[in-house]
């Protein structure tokens, strides 16, 4: 029997961020870093072995803040610009 205060928790990896953003893993690699360096960002755990994991509820854009924002991730000037370049390569006018 399950305790009152025990809850069902998702975890995710590297796949299943780049899979819900939309972005690359080096894209993710980036938001760890500057999560752990400042603080700033989708909080990051890590399991045992020292990988990082989110918890799906963090992670997945639900914490909205009062004025309908995502709080938790802001893509970066750089990630912007890389985009774009990517999408120049790919002969596209705009991302």
């Amino acid at each position: 029997m399950r305790e009152a205060h025990e809850v069902d928790v998702v975890v995710w990896r590297y796949p299943d961020m780049c899979r819900h953003w939309g972005v690359s893993r080096a894209t993710i690699e980036r938001w760890v870093r500057r999560y752990e360096q400042s603080g700033e960002g989708i909080p990051v755990h890590r399991d045992p072995s020292g990988r990082p994991y989110w918890l799906a509820h963090e992670a997945s854009g639900d914490a909205v803040g009062s004025s309908g924002t995502i709080l938790r991730v802001k893509m970066k000037t750089d990630d912007r610009l890389a985009q774009l370049r990517r999408a120049a390569r790919r002969g596209y006018r705009s991302a």
